[in-house]
């Protein structure tokens, strides 16, 4: 599992949620999710949840869409970690990052 760079996470009146920040190689990444039903600390499933990442500064970009995965929310709810898999136009890759904030 991969530590992260938190640029925003936490409740709000929407749900949760989180954008995070990467590097795999030489190529940054943002990882952004949201939890829209969320009811506090505990794992959450992709989709509904919605989860998302993209290349930062990379032309063209490459985004790619959660399939299938899980949200955990830690105690505290200021860190936890994602895994799953996303789907994009350059293919398909799997993901698992903690995260504290």
């Amino acid at each position: 599992m991969r530590e992260a760079s938190p640029l925003a996470c936490g409740p709000a009146a929407a749900g949760y949620g989180l954008s995070l920040r990467f590097s795999l190689g030489s190529t940054p990444y943002q990882l952004d999710a949201a939890i829209f039903d969320y009811h506090g600390p505990g794992t959450y499933s992709v989709p509904p949840a919605r989860l998302s990442l993209h290349t930062i500064a990379s032309d063209p970009p490459s985004l790619y869409r959660g399939v299938e995965g899980t949200l955990a929310i830690a105690q505290g709810e200021r860190s936890g970690s994602v895994s799953g898999r996303l789907s994009g136009e350059r293919g398909e890759i799997r993901l698992a990052v903690s995260f504290h904030c």
